[in-house]
Parts: structure tokens; C-alpha cells; sequence
């Protein structure tokens, strides 16, 4: 069952009462996921469901001796029916080998979604500073609050997720919260405010993210679009997914190859120095085997497709990078346990507040100053992005920000001997006589 495309989803991994599919509807979506998951959840055959839209990912428990995987994936069909509005394509769902290309829409315009918010933001508040401070002219108090809720209609609407997913004391719902009492207490000034400094925060963990995600993309060097295939003799170019098992794909010099495969004709220098740290072109010739992605320096090959698409070994490295981006290193989960703690002692002082003073306008700015936490959070994701941003920008590939926090307490490191270290300049770094008695000057001589 492992790999099987269904209707609009993808089945991973299938194990004894363990399934892990791939669905594009829930993809960037909270929302969604937490629906599906409560959906599935809810049914007899469903022991327990665990949905992540960073990875669009579904994992679904069942007992092997009661249930079938068919009827489970009948009862996701189900779910997905439930919380689509619009029909999902079964291809976009293929991971493929294009980490970068696949969901590109989906990200610039969810990208371009948060800096609107915050730059039309920005703009009304400067407006609204020049003519309270400058001017001295007021703002109209029914304008300032459309804009605060026009803004904060992204939170609200994350508040109102967590709500439904039984989620009530977390970050959303107390900036939510905030913000709206502020409004209804006549300080939509006060609520902007908190939902600027949210949007910004956003906009730049958006950035720094999307910013990983290319240079990342940029270290796999992923394949072509189009391939070449062999049809009665004649070259056609069709596109990557439409070539099938044992389709013939012919490949000349400055291409990159497209499928996994083994060479049935012709001769090449292919580099592979992506997947496997050579830095030499590896010469193959028919009865060789080759890896998707892998470019064709030299030469001309005809390859009997074996994998394709989803199937290919730089379309599997796709797929972990994609998982591992959700990965959540441990000071991101400790930055989310201090802010929950955070949002508990604020409500709790809040209601203090209220108790002792019996002045809802002190209780109100206590409950605001309190909404802080945003940035501890904000802080910790944006900081594990940029580092591994800059790991890829230095050619180097982390498979999250759990290995990458791991990594500062690794005291050794062993390497195997593919040349990964090496480069086309190599230098003596230290000569070492096995007999100790024998001076390194000596060896050197001999040499």
C-alpha cells in the first residue's frame, strides 16, 4: 500500500495499524487540519488521529484485527469531503522531485497575504500618529476600529482554531482576546497596536522561513521540468510526471537527468556530486544505474525509467527535508511551554486585578501590557529558520531545527570516506610516523 495515490491523498507508510498519508487540503492550513483530525477521531475505527498542516501530513491509528486500512482510508475520504471546498488534483499531491516548485503559489501567496497585513497596517498607524500627535486632529474612533478588526481578522480567525480544537488558553486566544476587549472598551488604538506588533512578527518569521525553504531547494539542485522519451523511435518531450515505468528517456550533455533508472545505451560523465560528495564526474555506460537530478556533463544516455515522480531517490531527500522543516527544535518548544505559562499568569493577574481594584478600565490595561508573550514565541521560530537559512546558503543541509540545536552539543564527528570533506586542492595537514621513533622530516624525505 506504501506509496499508493488515492483520490486527493497520498499514502506514505503503511504499518500494522499505522497509516501516515499525504493531503494537500490541510497543507499551511491549521484550520483544516484540526477538522479532519476531530472528524477521524470521532469515528469507531479511528483508535487516534494526528493531523500536521506544516507537512500535510495525516497518521492514523486503528486496530489491524478489527479494521482494514481500506476502511480507513474510505473514512479519510470522508473527512476530506467534509472540509473541502473545492476539488483537490491528485497530482498536486505528488511531492515529485520540486520541493521549491510544487506549493510555490500556495507560499508567495500566503507570503504576500502577510505583508499586505502588515504594510497596510503600518501605514494606517503612521497615519494615525501624524494626525493624533502632529496634527492634532483626531482620527475618527469608527475608522480606527474597522482597521483593527479588518487586520485582525488572521488572529481571530487562528483563535476561533484553537477554540475548536479544544485549545483555550494558548497565544492566539489571549492576543485575540485582548485585542477584543480593548475594542469594545473604546480603545481600538490600544488593539491595533497588539495586532501591528503580531503582524510584523509574522511578516518577518514568514520571510526568514520561506527564505530556508529556497535555500534548501537550491542545495538539491532539483530536475527538469520536461524529459525526453523515447516513442517509436522518436524523441518527444513530454512533461516529468507523465514518464512511466520502463519508458526510455534520453538525456544529452548540460541536462539533468529525470527519473531513476539504469543506462540501456550510450555513454556519460554524470555528476552526482549533490547526492553523493564526489566531486569527479562518474563515468556510465549501459548496465549503470543513475539518480534523478544528477546532470549529464558529457555525452548522450538512453535510461529505462525505474522510478519516477514520487518514487525517486531526490524525490524521498524532497520529502524528509519537507518533514524535517517540522521538526521543532527544543528551545521552540520550550519558547511555547513559557509563553503558555506566561499567558496563565497573565489572566490570572488580570483577574487579581479585577478583584482588588473593581476598576475594569486597570483590569483591561493589566490584561494588555500582559499580551506579550507573541515575542518569545516569534522569537525562537524566526531564530531556527535563519539558521538553517544560512546553513543552506553555506551549502550545508540540516535536517531541522532539532538537529540543528543538537548539533551545539556534539563534541565528535565521524565521516565516511566519499571525499564529501575534500576539496580539488588538497594540502598535507600532518604527518604522523607510525614507528616513533621516525621524525615526520624523515617521512616527508622519503616520500
Amino acid at each position: 500500500m506504501k506509496g499508493q495515490v488515492q483520490r486527493d491523498y497520498l499514502v506514505c507508510h503503511s504499518a500494522r495499524g499505522r497509516l501516515r498519508v499525504k493531503v494537500r487540503a490541510i497543507r499551511f492550513s491549521e484550520e483544516r487540519a484540526h477538522a479532519l483530525a476531530r472528524f477521524l477521531a470521532r469515528q469507531d475505527e479511528v483508535r487516534d488521529a494526528k493531523a500536521r498542516s506544516h507537512t500535510g501530513s495525516v497518521i492514523l491509528y486503528y486496530d489491524p484485527r478489527v479494521t482494514r486500512p481500506q476502511a480507513i482510508l474510505e473514512l479519510l475520504n470522508e473527512g476530506l469531503d467534509n472540509i473541502e471546498s473545492t476539488t483537490v488534483r491528485s497530482a498536486s499531491l505528488d511531492p515529485g522531485p520540486d520541493l521549491g516548485r510544487d506549493r510555490e503559489g500556495e507560499r508567495s501567496g500566503s507570503a504576500v497575504t502577510r505583508v499586505a497585513t502588515a504594510m497596510g497596517l503600518t501605514g494606517f498607524l503612521a497615519y494615525y500618529l501624524v494626525r493624533t500627535i502632529v496634527q492634532r486632529s483626531p482620527v475618527s474612533q469608527a475608522l480606527v476600529t474597522l482597521v483593527t478588526i479588518i487586520g485582525g481578522l488572521p488572529l481571530f480567525r487562528r483563535a476561533l482554531s484553537d477554540l475548536h480544537g479544544g485549545k483555550i488558553v494558548t497565544l492566539n486566544t489571549f492576543l485575540a482576546s485582548a485585542s477584543g476587549l480593548a475594542i469594545a472598551a473604546g480603545e481600538p488604538a490600544t488593539a491595533l497596536e497588539v495586532i501591528w506588533v503580531r503582524a510584523i512578527g509574522e511578516m518577518a518569521e514568514g520571510y526568514v522561513a520561506d527564505r530556508s525553504r529556497r535555500a534548501i531547494g537550491e542545495i538539491l539542485q532539483l530536475s527538469e521540468r520536461n524529459a525526453f522519451v523515447l516513442v517509436d523511435g522518436v524523441e518527444v518531450e513530454i512533461p516529468v510526471e507523465e514518464v512511466r515505468h520502463g519508458d526510455t528517456v534520453v538525456v544529452r550533455a548540460g541536462g539533468k537527468i529525470p527519473v531513476d533508472g539504469a543506462v540501456t545505451r550510450g555513454e556519460a560523465l554524470v555528476d552526482e556530486a549533490h547526492i553523493t560528495g564526489r566531486k569527479e564526474p562518474e563515468r556510465r555506460v549501459p548496465g549503470d544505474g543513475v539518480l534523478a537530478g544528477t546532470v549529464v556533463q558529457q555525452g548522450m544516455v538512453r535510461i529505462e525509467a525505474e522510478k519516477v515522480g514520487h518514487e525517486t531517490y531526490l524525490a524521498r531527500i524532497g520529502r524528509l527535508v519537507e518533514e524535517s522543516l517540522a521538526n521543532r527544535a527544543p528551545a521552540e518548544k520550550k519558547a511555547d511551554v513559557l509563553a503558555q505559562r506566561l499567558t496563565t499568569v497573565g489572566l490570572a493577574v488580570t483577574g487579581a486585578t479585577l478583584v482588588v481594584t473593581r476598576d475594569l478600565a486597570k483590569a483591561l490595561a493589566v490584561y494588555l501590557v500582559m499580551a506579550c508573550p507573541c515575542a518569545t514565541v516569534l522569537a525562537a521560530a524566526t531564530a531556527v529558520s535563519a539558521a538553517l537559512a544560512n546553513a543552506a546558503r553555506n551549502r550545508i543541509l540540516v535536517k531541522g531545527g532539532l538537529y540543528m540545536e543538537r548539533f551545539g552539543a556534539t563534541d565528535c564527528i565521524c565521516f565516511d570516506k566519499t571525499g564529501t570533506l575534500t576539496t580539488d586542492e588538497p594540502r598535507v595537514a600532518e604527518v604522523v610516523p607510525r614507528p616513533t621513533w621516525i621524525k615526520p622530516e624523515t617521512v616527508i624525505e622519503l616520500a
